[in-house]
């Protein structure tokens, strides 16, 4: 099978997708971006992909890039979702027939902040680009059920749709788990990792306040992020319980993290409660592989996940966390979690996505058999213009 992924900058998601397709089966992919590659981003990926190109700001690149191979379908990522939509342009406009799956990592219309560094222009435009992707794509993926029940109550559309969410590469669960901080000092230890901010105020990773009263009630907070922000560096250096750690290779990075007691995936929620209630964030499926248990805020998403499953505790009041973990038995806790580490793996769940490719395929296929399948004529008057790639990048 020959697929065609497009997203502006490859992320993570679509290089697991790369990792679990290639250990499955034969499959032939290309990857059309206009960002960084993988690898000069993370510092490999690249050389999962049969083909990395990079694409020009014009309709031309794009529209080569579709007809370079003879492509199954395409599997395009969000977000935003300009590709999306200029891929159904082009082909709409040049009568070339391969089904399109659109992949919602984010929503942006849940959001009350910025996404991005988007001015409020490239919002709207951002907007009304979702609404087409979404609409009009011949079917789609959602990284959560919650995100799909959003997707599916606000764009009605056409095709198939799948959850699949954010798992870990096998080859990152740590062989081997370190001995606790916690046996040694008796004190309890939680690991943040990814993004936080300090410039958006409300922002869901404007954490600083969060981190302050996990650190009050005398738990250590380690914080493990791609960049240094003064302000989160500042509290480390003023307060004993906050520990600011930097960035680390993943594999190296989940081997490490396995010392300490539970894994924080809390978030901000003043401006952006919609968004995080669908939320399962990349860091749940880390933390799970490091055996970890899992403490969130009453996210929708994140807390049903956890209630679900038992792999960790959903804390009502931050102000509440310490008597939370106190009254658990973390030693159930523990165990349940090491007994589902290989459960929440790319390798174990691929084949979902690949049933999902030969499903859409045949769906597709037999529209054009029976000449259901018509090419919408809708983009000139929902965007009000003809839009290009170097327009909407």
């Amino acid at each position: 099978m020959k697929i065609l992924f497009l997203e502006q900058q490859p992320c993570i998601r679509a290089l697991k997708y790369a990792l679990g397709l290639k250990k499955h089966g034969d499959y032939n992919l290309t990857f059309g971006y206009t960002g960084r590659s993988l690898t000069d981003l993370y510092g490999y990926g690249d050389e999962l992909f049969d083909k990395m190109i990079h694409l020009r700001l014009d309709d031309d690149s794009l529209l080569e890039l579709i007809r370079s191979d003879n492509f199954d379908l395409i599997h395009s990522h969000n977000a935003p979702d300009y590709l999306t939509v200029s891929a159904i342009e082009l082909m709409s406009k040049n009568k070339i027939k391969i089904p399109i799956i659109h992949d919602n990592h984010d929503v942006i219309s849940m959001r009350k902040t910025l996404y991005s560094s988007h001015d409020e222009y490239n919002q709207k435009k951002a907007l009304e680009c979702e609404k087409i992707a979404n609409t009009y794509a011949d079917a789609r993926i959602n990284v959560t059920e919650g995100l799909a029940e959003y997707v599916i109550n606000k764009y009605p559309s056409k095709g198939p749709s799948l959850t699949f969410n954010n798992y870990v590469p096998e080859d990152l669960i740590p062989k081997k788990l370190l001995p606790k901080l916690s046996n040694t000092d008796g004190e309890m230890h939680l690991i943040y990792e990814g993004t936080i901010d300090a410039t958006r105020s409300g922002g869901h990773y404007d954490l600083l306040e969060m981190f302050k009263n996990i650190a009050k009630q005398k738990i250590h907070l380690h914080i493990y992020t791609t960049r240094d922000v003064p302000e989160y560096v500042k509290l480390a250096e003023t307060n004993d319980y906050v520990h600011f750690h930097g960035s680390k290779p993943t594999k190296a990075l989940l081997e490490e993290i396995s010392q300490y007691d539970f894994g924080w995936a809390g978030f901000n929620d003043e401006k952006n409660k919609d968004h995080l209630d669908v939320v399962l964030a990349n860091k749940v499926m880390e933390y799970i592989a490091s055996g970890l248990p899992i403490i969130t805020l009453n996210h929708k998403t994140q807390a049903k996940f956890i209630n679900d499953t038992g792999l960790g505790l959903v804390v009502e009041d931050i102000k509440d966390l310490k008597s939370t973990i106190n009254s658990s038995d973390t030693n159930k806790l523990n165990g349940l979690v090491l007994s589902y580490r290989y459960k929440y793996t790319i390798e174990a769940n691929i084949h979902e996505v690949i049933d999902f490719y030969n499903l859409v395929l045949s769906n597709y296929n037999q529209d054009l058999a029976t000449k259901n399948h018509v090419y919408p004529k809708f983009i000139e008057s929902l965007l009000h213009s003809s839009i290009s790639l170097a327009e909407i990048l």
